[in-house]
């Protein structure tokens, strides 16, 4: 009887520590979704010329990477273009910010 009681209070732990570690990397790992506007600007191409890193110069001129994938991929063919573009940012450890674009629409 006291070896069961001690494997539930086991249990009980167990759970409780698993449950408070998904709610802090939940939290850590949470992102937004923003709304920027700005120009898009090619930064690098192959050796085809095709752009393969784009940039987003947005208004308050702060400079967001934009992910190909997605919508994201479109956006690469739209040099010089002012967008207003959607999607979740994320910055690395050296505070360059990067969009995975889920929508976009071309300024006029």
């Amino acid at each position: 009887m006291k070896q069961n009681r001690r494997l539930w209070v086991l249990a009980i732990g167990f759970c409780s520590l698993f449950l408070a570690l998904s709610i802090a990397a939940g939290d850590l790992f949470a992102s937004e979704t923003v709304t920027i506007t700005g120009t898009v600007y090619e930064d690098d191409w192959d050796q085809n010329d095709k752009p393969i890193a784009v940039v987003i110069e947005a208004n308050d001129g702060e400079e967001y990477w934009v992910a190909s994938e997605g919508k994201g991929e479109e956006i690469f063919k739209l040099g010089e273009k002012d967008v207003k573009a959607t999607g979740v940012v994320v910055e690395d450890s050296e505070g360059r910010k990067t969009i995975k674009v889920t929508a976009y629409e071309i300024m006029e």
